[in-house]
């Protein structure tokens, strides 16, 4: 049975009803306590909007160490990514709009579903006796999808970007694209497409021998009918438990029911970056034009030399203007990688990014867009039809943030 916790009896009463018209409601952090020691093993606490921000977040905090098994769900009046990205931060697992009761309906439903699948983890498919959200069909099996891994040695560069750019390129094609978020200590995938994922690649941790395509299928979440993502664990220090061998596991698994396989890596050359990297047929380097990033690339690319990756590179180029006393032509022969694309500096782009609607989605004409499906194209093989680009329109943001927000799952 939830636990509701609002200092408002109104809004409280408002949100116990439907599937939680039998949940417990309390009106303090004291009554909240003694109602989790009562019942140490509540899957679900829903704190309503009349808790302020910052009590709201320490609550999480505290709920994430003494009561891991639970999940904290945030009912907001407004979600920003600020937001979302301070809850994520804090521990909780889901954050909803006040305005949209189904939605804290269908929150609860997938806390008692983790609950579940963490009290059997060897079936971790199974749900609790909660009625299911409808899912959308996984693929049906085909040929091996292929990985592609953007990496820059170099933070700053705009390589989140430019990987959930090029993933959501991809899937536009028709392709089915997993976009996996390997920055396992401060990943931003999630954020930046405006997603709250109740699960990431920490619940396949331990399964590195195991994992099988309806397992790992639990732990993702949609995007679109052709894009789903694996999000990056919400805890730095998770990052040490997850292993080279798992990541390898997770992308070859992932190869049976998708096309393609984008995965974001840390500015780094980390044993898991490295093992997708291996595991990858092309690596897209994202640089900038200045001396320390060319400098860093430069011994990255001999790094990966001395490593052995044999996947194909292409070199993207972001904020790459001329003005800043690089000339983007002399590239080659500083780096010994000609450019695939360059992409110029433009406010539009942290804009897309900042509502949610990355570029490409946004202003399918822009400049940054034809760079991001030039890539896409070299990638591929497949042809770019800058005709085609240039009669679109752009995205309508309200658009974008009704995409469906689910977990994809094998039946």
């Amino acid at each position: 049975m939830p636990v509701i916790f609002d200092i408002d009896h109104a809004s409280a009463e408002a949100l116990a009803t439907g599937a939680l018209a039998d949940a417990r409601v309390v009106a303090s952090a004291p009554q909240l306590l003694q109602a989790l020691a009562e019942r140490p093993d509540e899957y679900a606490v829903v704190i309503g909007p009349y808790v302020p921000a910052d009590d709201a977040y320490t609550i999480c905090n505290y709920l994430r160490i003494s009561s891991p098994n639970s999940s904290v769900i945030l009912v907001r009046d407004d979600v920003t990514t600020d937001v979302l990205a301070a809850a994520m931060q804090a521990g909780a697992r889901d954050v909803v709009l006040s305005s949209t009761p189904v939605g804290v309906e269908h929150a609860v439903e997938r806390a008692a579903q983790f609950a579940d699948a963490a009290r059997n983890p060897s079936d971790p498919t199974a749900t609790a006796d909660v009625p299911a959200a409808e899912e959308p069909p996984a693929p049906a099996p085909r040929e091996p999808g292929k990985v592609v891994t953007v990496w820059s040695p170099k933070g700053g560069v705009g390589k989140t970007t430019a990987a959930v750019n090029l993933a959501l390129t991809l899937s536009e094609r028709g392709k089915q694209v997993c976009l996996v978020d390997l920055d396992l200590a401060f990943g931003d995938v999630a954020i930046t497409m405006q997603l709250f994922p109740t699960y990431s690649i920490e619940h396949a941790i331990g399964r590195d021998g195991t994992l099988n395509v309806d397992e790992l299928h639990t732990l993702l979440t949609l995007h679109s009918d052709t894009m789903a993502i694996l999000a990056a664990p919400t805890h730095p220090e998770v990052r040490e438990r997850i292993t080279a061998s798992l990541i390898t596991k997770v992308l070859d698994t992932l190869r049976e029911t998708f096309d393609y396989i984008v995965v974001d890596t840390a500015p780094t050359l980390d044993d898991q970056g490295v093992s997708a990297m291996d595991a990858s047929e092309d690596i897209v380097v994202v640089a900038t034009l200045d001396v320390p990033t060319l400098k860093n690339v430069k011994i990255g690319l001999e790094a990966l030399d001395e490593l052995e990756v044999t996947a194909n590179r292409h070199l993207l180029l972001n904020r790459a203007d001329d003005e800043v006393g690089i000339n983007a032509d002399r590239i080659e022969g500083i780096l010994g990688i000609k450019p695939i694309a360059r992409i110029s500096t433009s406010i539009d782009i942290a804009v897309a990014t900042n509502a949610g609607a990355p570029i490409v989605l946004k202003n399918p004409a822009h400049p940054a867009t034809r760079a991001i499906r030039e890539l896409a194209s070299h990638i591929t093989g497949e042809p770019f039809d800058p005709i085609a680009l240039a009669s679109s329109s752009p995205v309508p943001e309200a658009a974008v943030a009704q995409q469906p927000r689910r977990l994809w799952k094998r039946r």
